[in-house]
């Protein structure tokens, strides 16, 4: 039996995130701090101009197989992807950054047409 794919209604939030966007690492002061948090699977990154600059974290922990999820240091730059969860919306964060002052830019994939599961309380 095949599954149905169900379209999900993606917030104006989710929508202006899915363009690129001005990011900035969040946390860690040095290229050394931020690339032991790309080893260890996990890393916060900040939307200075949307949400007041809120802090999302991202996750670079496969949780099957097919997940490509990675970092790749090219010079003075390294390029993530990694995924997160967005307002119940499983999405992948793909990202670039300026390791000199650790901005860049980055915007998120929708990873699902299936909604979410349901939560039980």
């Amino acid at each position: 039996m095949a599954k149905e794919k169900i379209e999900i209604e993606i917030s104006d939030a989710l929508k202006r995130l899915l363009v690129p966007q001005d990011v900035v690492v969040s946390r860690y002061k040095t290229q050394d701090a931020f690339r032991d948090a790309l080893q260890r699977g996990f890393f916060l990154v900040k939307f200075p101009k949307m949400f007041g600059g809120s802090e999302l974290g991202v996750s670079l922990v496969k949780s099957t197989p097919k997940d490509k999820l990675e970092f790749e240091w090219l010079g003075d730059q390294v390029k993530v992807i990694g995924k997160l969860e967005f307002q119940n919306v499983p999405t992948k964060f793909k990202g670039s950054f300026n390791l000199s002052n650790l901005e860049g830019t980055g915007l998120f994939n929708s990873t699902t047409t299936q909604p979410p599961p349901a939560k039980k309380y």
